[in-house]
């Protein structure tokens, strides 16, 4: 198995029947090797048919799993780890739309690159559903950001706009940096 997809749901049927629809069409033969894959579904034990409506899809290696609790959003994804057999994993929000071809360019680029560019994760480029881009992430963490976010420096009208923050919220969005996909070296994992 080369990639476990791992989404969490709570009462989301559509959207993450949506989500996962979107998983297998982003499959798309380009002539290169896809990536085998497995999708894994974890329900956080929700009342709104989400088994039901996954259980009409129709797709090699989905597997559900009902916690019979809301574990959470973390615990649920630690929950469809443990039961990951892929040699890669990516976690998806329940409500992802993936573009055709994406999560096979990722796979592939990631397999070539990853021990000449120590790669340690990959991350795609988010658009919001009008095209627009979506900022992700922040500033490297350090002393100043750290403070600015503690002290809720950041929040501030004026001052927040001129300090670095842990997370942007598109405040400072400057497309060209964020063309590329995110890569963090193996030794910041």
């Amino acid at each position: 198995m080369d990639v476990s997809v791992i989404i969490v749901s709570w009462n989301t049927a559509a959207l993450t029947c949506q989500t996962v629809e979107s998983v297998y069409a982003s499959l798309v033969d380009d002539g290169e090797k896809l990536p085998e894959i497995e999708v894994i579904v974890v329900d956080n034990d929700s009342h709104d048919g989400t088994r039901e409506r996954l259980a009409k899809l129709a797709y090699p290696n989905l597997h559900v799993y009902n916690t019979g609790e809301n574990l959470g959003f973390g615990r649920g994804n630690n929950f469809g780890l443990d039961r990951a057999h892929g040699e890669f994993v990516w976690f998806l929000n329940s409500d992802t739309i993936v573009q055709p071809g994406a999560l096979s360019k990722l796979w592939r680029y990631y397999r070539e690159n990853y021990q000449k560019a120590r790669l340690g994760l990959v991350a795609a480029q988010l658009e919001n559903p009008d095209g627009t881009w979506q900022p992700q992430g922040g500033d490297t963490p350090s002393l100043l950001t750290i403070a600015t976010t503690w002290f809720l420096l950041d929040d501030i009208p004026l001052v927040g706009k001129m300090l670095p923050a842990v997370q942007h919220t598109g405040r400072r969005f400057v497309p060209k940096l964020y063309e590329r996909a995110v890569f963090v070296p193996l030794g910041w994992v």
